[in-house]
């Protein structure tokens, strides 16, 4: 009986692997409190001299500061984009 168990309650693994979403990395939100994508922010690094520059342009991480590693790594990815519009 055991056998016949496992045999109908099989299910497909919901691995992340096997899960495909459907946002690029550009799209994906990484400021939830200014509601704010990675695109939007990267697309504002030209105009901007510094972290805190890109801060008050955009208002990313400045109210609960939850996405303050994320936006380090976003910056430190994208670095050699700022200030090049100026």
């Amino acid at each position: 009986m055991p056998a016949l168990a496992a045999r109908m309650f099989h299910t497909s693994s919901l691995a992340a692997t096997d899960v495909q979403d459907s946002t690029t990395d550009e799209q994906e939100i990484l400021c939830y409190c200014e509601w704010l994508t990675r695109g939007e922010i990267v697309a504002a690094m030209p105009y901007v001299r510094s972290l805190k520059e890109l801060r008050e342009r955009t208002r990313a991480c400045t109210t609960c500061f939850g996405c303050d590693a994320d936006l380090e790594d976003l910056v430190a990815l994208h670095a050699d984009l700022f200030g090049v519009a100026l």
